[in-house]
């Protein structure tokens, strides 16, 4: 339960809330709630992430769209220049009248004016700001996400080789398969 929180007492409050809620009428919560809960509980978080920085990224929800059915881990070179390209192509078709920095690179990388290791830097740097992905930059450390004091990372820090985790938070809401 607790690894699907990003270790915040709202998070771990608003986790349990739900588990609650759904053990209504029940006398005790259940796998079966704790699943449902689960679910519900993702979506609700999924949802207050775009909320909470919709004024840097109004478009981050549909960004993250990239991430639908992907596996928990990869790393960053598995976002390929073609993927992402074609992600471009959808991503870019929304109306882009919300103008952001996500979609400002994205219109670079599609025309050619930013390398595709560029865009996969900004890319992680800003979902690794955002609490959305964890990242494990040298082969000797661990996944770490940001913290209140540390959101920002150093985009010479991230390579094309560096490990990504999407935080267990967003699994279920997109659908990421557990690595």
């Amino acid at each position: 339960m607790i690894k699907r929180t990003m270790m915040r007492p709202r998070d771990i409050i608003a986790f349990f809330n739900t588990c609650i809620s759904q053990a209504t009428n029940s006398p005790r919560i259940t796998q079966e709630t704790l699943r449902i809960a689960e679910g519900e509980y993702s979506l609700g978080r999924f949802r207050a992430l775009g909320d909470e920085w919709i004024e840097d990224f109004p478009k981050l929800l549909d960004f993250l769209g990239l991430f639908k059915k992907s596996p928990s881990d990869f790393e960053l070179n598995e976002l390929t220049d073609e993927r992402l390209g074609e992600w471009c192509l959808e991503f870019l078709d929304f109306d882009s009248s919300q103008s952001c920095f996500l979609v400002e690179s994205s219109l670079q990388f599609f025309n050619g004016a930013m390398t595709g290791s560029v865009y996969r830097q900004i890319i992680a740097g800003v979902l690794y700001r955002i609490g959305f992905l964890g990242l494990k930059t040298e082969s000797f450390n661990s996944i770490t996400y940001a913290e209140p004091e540390r959101r920002n990372i150093a985009s010479s820090d991230i390579s094309d080789d560096c490990v990504c985790r999407i935080h267990p938070m967003y699994w279920r809401a997109l659908g990421v398969k557990p690595t």
